[in-house]
């Protein structure tokens, strides 16, 4: 309206023409300055969905460790095949027996019984280990599931009807805090199905990767003597250590220094294990635990905590995928090595190779490293920690061998 007025009040064509003009000149910069208004706030609200995107994705990844991975890296699993085929897996041969072992619980050998017994592959979560002269990169056993698991040697032929795998699954640190070591079901099993492969592009040469924990049909479960399998935790752990001292590591002398690898030095270093946790075990773990552990001197407490919540754990998501499962006594190579040997080849569905089969040799026992009543309160604190029966009725053996 301002314009009009102005535009009839002019009395000559000239001014006409540049009164039209400018308000030609005041309409496109209104337009201009509209649009740049309108972009503003476009780029204001991109932004804040960015924002509220991200932290989402955040809050996800936090809460749900692999199921996240699992969405985001679905096309790396299905390949180029049906994602609605119910039978990809299934139908893929052979299929996935989990060796489920709590470190140090005789998975070294099961895996060479199985191995060198039917002459065929194993397989791993864990790529490193893998033999990587057949290739400079990590060999899955399905094309589709590049995320593993992986052949331990790619160069045998594959057995027919199930692969053992390797898994320690989670909770099974060796000397970290509880924030290390504490699990539930849910993260447990997709710890179960957690590995890496070898990446030579990263800093440390291997990357994280998960594959669905769906594809696994069968479950061989280990389970070995709580106080050997701790003490043989230290020496896997002074080996660890013994081997960066060789890098002038002096972090590692100093530890080799304090804990030397004999019953003196076990001892003294689970003295230390709980005493360096204890405040971080108050705050995280319930206190009923807590109580135990303040009320008896149990060496290295946290061990027969972790092994406690491992077997349960084990047993539990074995139930909840609904997998047949094999229980293997590791004391039992010992003294029935050809019934337990029978065993593992049945479930597996392979024939052993006739003079293939390596012997067993026993690792040595360790109850003197402890005292009487600290092996009893040890199977207390077990007990306490066990919240499935089948575990307990599994683990009490040792109860009674103690």
């Amino acid at each position: 309206m301002f314009l009009d007025n102005m535009i009839k009040t002019t009395k000559t064509g000239r001014s006409f023409s540049i009164l039209h003009g400018f308000k030609i000149t005041i309409v496109i910069c209104f337009v201009s300055t509209s649009l740049s208004i309108f972009f503003s706030y476009l780029d204001l609200f991109q932004v804040r969905c960015y924002f509220q995107q991200t932290k989402l994705f955040e809050i996800q990844k936090k809460n749900t460790t692999i199921q996240t991975s699992l969405d985001h890296n679905n096309e790396d699993f299905m390949g180029d095949t049906n994602e609605s085929d119910p039978n990809l897996y299934t139908t893929s041969y052979p299929r996935i027996a989990w060796l489920m072992s709590y470190p140090n619980s005789g998975t070294s050998f099961t895996m060479k019984l199985v191995g060198l017994g039917g002459n065929k592959t194993v397989a791993t979560n864990y790529g490193l280990e893998a033999d990587t002269s057949y290739s400079t990169s990590n060999v899955p056993l399905y094309p589709h599931s590049p995320h593993g698991p992986y052949l331990l040697n790619p160069k045998k032929s594959l057995p027919k009807q199930y692969i053992l795998t390797k898994t320690h699954c989670g909770g099974r640190c060796a000397d970290c805090s509880p924030k290390g070591y504490i699990e539930t079901k849910t993260s447990f099993m997709n710890r179960c199905a957690q590995g890496s492969r070898r990446n030579h592009s990263l800093t440390l040469g291997k990357e994280i990767v998960w594959y669905d924990p769906e594809i696994v049909e069968r479950v061989i479960h280990l389970i070995r003597n709580p106080f050997d399998n701790l003490v043989s935790n230290f020496h896997l752990v002074h080996h660890e250590k013994a081997k960066k001292s060789k890098n002038n590591n002096e972090k590692s002398k100093n530890w080799l220094n304090t804990y030397p690898n004999d019953m003196h030095g076990f001892r003294k270093w689970c003295l230390d294990e709980n005493r360096k946790h204890a405040e971080e075990e108050k705050e995280l773990l319930s206190s009923e635990i807590v109580d135990i552990f303040e009320r008896n001197n149990i060496p290295c407490h946290a061990h027969f905590y972790r092994y406690a919540k491992w077997h349960d754990f084990a047993i539990a998501v074995t139930h909840e995928l609904k997998l047949p499962a094999l229980v293997i006594v590791y004391e039992e190579y010992g003294d029935k090595f050809n019934m337990t040997a029978t065993k593992i080849f049945d479930f597996l569905e392979m024939e052993p190779i006739s003079g293939t089969v390596p012997p067993f040799v026993g690792g040595k026992t360790y109850i003197d490293y402890f005292t009487e009543s600290e092996r009893e309160d040890a199977m207390m604190l077990v007990k306490a920690c066990i919240e499935n029966e089948k575990t307990w009725n599994l683990v009490q053996r040792y109860q009674e061998d103690g």
